[in-house]
């Protein structure tokens, strides 16, 4: 299947939202992108990366997902994406993002009937740093966004909130070695 850049991702959007446009029945839909969505659409990433994926917060009914998932995969056969190139998987993780993340979003643009927002540079982060210590990928972008000192403080704070509202009492020791490791190279 082909990576996406972000043009690409814009192409399919575009498309997505056509389809969309010309189905009586669709109405209007906010999505979120997280992820390296996010991450590329926000010039947050370098320009070199690329996805497999938009990874989507879904805030609204399913009957409109199934018909945005549906327009998405004529979408992928169309241009030789995964056919599940647009997808909620991560709504797994919602409970991992910091407080308030939805009035942060940042808006990418409205594709037809479908307004498109994306995680902002910090929740970005937040999310990231969870699933840093499992995913190579996602200390590689945390990296690549090189975080402020600020911005590593209010990771420490999200951190200790997780930590505290963690029903299984997890450590999130290897959180804070990563946090340290970005701390060191300010």
């Amino acid at each position: 299947m082909e990576s996406m850049n972000v043009q690409l991702m814009r192409d399919a959007l575009t498309r997505v939202g056509a389809l969309l446009a010309g189905d009586s029945e669709a109405e209007a839909s906010t999505l979120v992108l997280t992820g390296a969505a996010a991450g590329m659409f926000g010039g947050i990433l370098p320009d070199v990366r690329v996805t497999t994926d938009c990874d989507v917060i879904w805030v609204d009914v399913d009957a409109r997902w199934a018909r945005i998932e549906e327009s998405a995969k004529q979408v992928a056969a169309d241009l030789g994406l995964a056919p599940d190139w647009l997808n909620r998987a991560s709504k797994i993780f919602l409970f991992n993002l910091a407080l308030g993340w939805f009035d942060r979003c940042e808006l990418v643009g409205d594709f037809g009937p479908l307004h498109v927002l994306r995680l902002s540079r910090f929740d970005l982060m937040a999310a990231k740093i969870v699933s840093a210590p499992r995913r190579s990928q996602d200390f590689s972008d945390l990296n690549a966004m090189r975080p402020t000192g600020a911005e590593l403080d209010l990771l420490e704070e999200h951190l200790d909130r997780l930590e505290t509202e963690d029903l299984d009492r997890q450590s999130f020791d290897r959180h804070r070695q990563i946090l340290a490791g970005l701390r060191g190279r300010l």
